[in-house]
């Protein structure tokens, strides 16, 4: 078995340091924690930390007897397996049941060591990592710690947050140039009045099939597009394109019109 498994962690507990200091919103610990049947299990009474990076990696979990609330054990739960709960006080897993929960090694201070990650990773993922083919005893990806937490049970989007909706663009404005240069610059002026380049779009007219384009100006020449979210934006746009010496402006949307 690979000497890997068994080499120094790079995990710590979060202990008496404040949350602010690692890339967590809010403080987990004293979560109550749902099993897969909405039965409350357990709590919350510590995260385990990469050192380096500063990201939560593990719940640690202790379980309690449903009957007495005794504490039997504490495991530890990928913090991507985690999910918000409509009771803010709570904390919901999917994965965990109690075949899971038995097949997961006690948890233990200090000694979390790539070996013992694995075992949890196996255990939670089953044989849709198996699949996969990563993270499994003896590979490669055990010796490189960021490409074994590169994956959905490291993910912290469920807990902290969605990832951004894309932005929601009401129309395109752009502009037909005579001279490429012209348009190169209009462009650079737009990067500095704060529109980003993923919403700049630098074409031939020739390449351009679009309605709005009459046949006096389909011929040749440069066009700049930008995507804009406003009518501040659609106005302030435009002005940028016409001072660099436009021959035409126009917007497409629902519908379409000259706007020089």
């Amino acid at each position: 078995m690979s000497d890997a498994l068994y080499k120094h962690t790079r995990l710590d507990e979060l202990g008496s340091h404040d949350i602010s200091e690692i890339d967590a919103e809010y403080d987990l610990r004293n979560f109550l924690v749902l099993d897969g049947n909405k039965h409350k299990i357990g709590r919350v009474v510590e995260l385990l930390y990469d050192v380096q990076s500063k990201k939560i990696r593990y719940l640690v979990i202790e379980i309690h007897s449903e009957d007495t609330e005794e504490n039997l054990r504490r495991i530890l739960a990928p913090i991507g397996t985690a999910e918000p709960h409509d009771d803010d006080n709570y904390l919901y897993i999917p994965a965990l049941n109690h075949d899971l929960i038995n097949a997961l090694p006690d948890y233990e201070k200090g000694h979390v060591n790539p070996g013992v990650e694995n075992m949890v990773r196996l255990a939670y993922a089953g044989e849709d990592l198996l699949a996969e083919g990563s993270g499994l005893t003896g590979n490669d990806v055990l010796n490189d710690e960021e490409a074994f937490y590169n994956h959905l049970h490291f993910d912290l989007d469920k807990l902290f947050g969605k990832k951004p909706k894309p932005p929601e663009y009401i129309q395109t404005i752009c502009g037909v140039f005579d001279d490429s240069l012209e348009a190169e610059n209009a462009i650079s002026d737009l990067i500095k009045e704060g529109f980003s380049q993923d919403v700049i779009d630098l074409s031939s007219s020739k390449q351009n099939d679009d309605a709005a384009l009459d046949e006096s100006i389909s011929g040749g020449g440069s066009i700049v597009c930008v995507k804009v979210q406003t009518s501040d934006e659609a106005f302030k746009a435009s002005e940028i394109i016409n001072i660099n010496g436009c021959v035409s402006v126009y917007e497409t949307n629902d519908h379409k019109q000259d706007i020089k």
